[in-house]
């Protein structure tokens, strides 16, 4: 097994993600839940079910900070990841649509009703996007305004791989949060 080498796969030329599509799918969300949900998707880089499993308490207000706490492994781990103001100002106006007794959870919505709404928006805007489309969207994005790649990884909640990461790379929220905000990533503006 020594002289085995696994063969080199070709290089797949992903499409770009154009942002007014991006812009056009979530202005066709017509549920402010999913509407939230989609712009915390485009703006911080997790998962589709990351952002669904976060808790009111993974947000912090004052940075605009999501420390989501879901998992971790030798390759993933809930990382620390941040959104902008128009995802701010969605979730503020969602928050005061909950009620008091609604639980520790975010987001209560069933996978059903999320795909319901989402086919509804692809349906209104002529846009077909997936979920996991706005967290490509995302890390297409924050490489275009130059954020290095491994900073981009611990937006997505990706363990550092190469040793600069790993070793020397410091992970400050302060400076990762002047990182995100270098970028200014735009969604609906």
């Amino acid at each position: 097994m020594d002289g085995y080498k696994h063969p080199s796969s070709p290089l797949r030329m992903k499409e770009e993600i154009e942002p007014e599509k991006v812009k056009c799918s979530i202005e066709a969300i017509d549920d402010l839940r999913v509407k939230c949900i989609a712009l915390l998707l485009a703006t911080s880089g997790l998962g589709k079910g990351e952002v669904l499993s976060l808790r009111k308490g993974d947000i912090d207000r004052e940075l605009r900070c999501i420390i989501p706490n879901c998992h971790s492994g030798k390759t993933k781990h809930s990382g620390i990841s941040f959104f902008n103001e128009e995802a701010e100002a969605c979730l503020r106006k969602y928050e005061k649509t909950l009620s008091a007794k609604e639980g520790e959870r975010l987001f209560m919505i069933g996978h059903e009703q999320f795909l319901r709404a989402w086919r509804s928006a692809r349906g209104k805007s002529g846009v077909y996007m997936k979920p996991k489309d706005f967290r490509d969207f995302f890390s297409q994005e924050m490489g275009k305004r130059f954020v290095p790649d491994r900073y981009i990884d611990i937006f997505q909640g990706r363990a550092p791989k190469n040793v600069l990461a790993k070793h020397y790379n410091p992970h400050g929220i302060e400076m990762l949060k002047e990182i995100y905000d270098k970028a200014n990533l735009k969604v609906l503006n």
